[in-house]
């Protein structure tokens, strides 16, 4: 296997096995898990799109991204010990998360702003991987959503490098879609994880 997918996924699945698998068939059963996104690395290809080896690498990347963060739970000075948590939860679901993707992760949630989506408070409710269907019947799947008594914050992780206009027109929807749903102020915010970059999305 390619060195950089062995970075993302770990020398569990470098001979294109799981690292599971081996659980399986000693007879050990991972906990059921039903996470509302759909698992890392599968991707569909957009209508028209060819999909390189980079293209390729670039989405399962994002997967193991997500399907970490969705698993990641509210964190203080122990955002180290979440990540690892959250990483075997992934494990026990039947993917791997290689030590550079954790690296990565951790570095952009060390920073304040990223934290703060993450931080438990008084009246606050976190949504990871939140599901809302708008006045025409489209469903959207946000990547968190953070309810507070005085606003909403909708996150939205990406990788690779920065194209915020690319992704305002997509943001703003969710904003919309927030403000209906709850009734108070939204703000919309866009985390670049390989950059360690927020950006406000007006």
């Amino acid at each position: 296997m390619r060195p950089e997918l062995v970075k993302l996924f770990g020398e569990g699945c470098s001979r294109g096995k799981p690292a599971g698998a081996a659980r399986r068939r000693a007879g050990a059963q991972p906990p059921e898990l039903r996470p509302s996104a759909p698992p890392a690395g599968d991707h569909k290809p957009e209508p028209g799109v060819r999909w390189t080896y980079g293209r390729f690498l670039e989405a399962a990347e994002g997967g193991v991204y997500h399907a970490l963060l969705e698993r990641l739970r509210p964190f203080g000075a122990d955002l180290r010990a979440k990540l690892e948590a959250a990483r075997a939860e992934l494990a026990a679901a039947g993917t791997q998360a290689g030590p550079e993707a954790l690296a990565r992760l951790e570095a952009f949630l060390s920073l304040p702003e990223a934290a703060e989506w993450f931080a438990p408070k008084t009246g606050r409710v976190m949504r990871a991987e939140a599901e809302f269907v708008d006045e025409a019947g489209a469903l959207f799947r946000l990547d968190r959503v953070i309810i507070d008594p005085d606003g909403v914050t909708v996150a939205d992780f990406k990788t690779g490098g920065e194209d915020t206009e690319k992704y305002s027109a997509q943001l703003r929807k969710y904003a919309a879609i927030a403000g209906q749903v709850y009734g108070r102020p939204v703000r919309c915010l866009l985390g670049y994880i390989d950059l360690r970059k927020v950006v406000a999305v007006k």
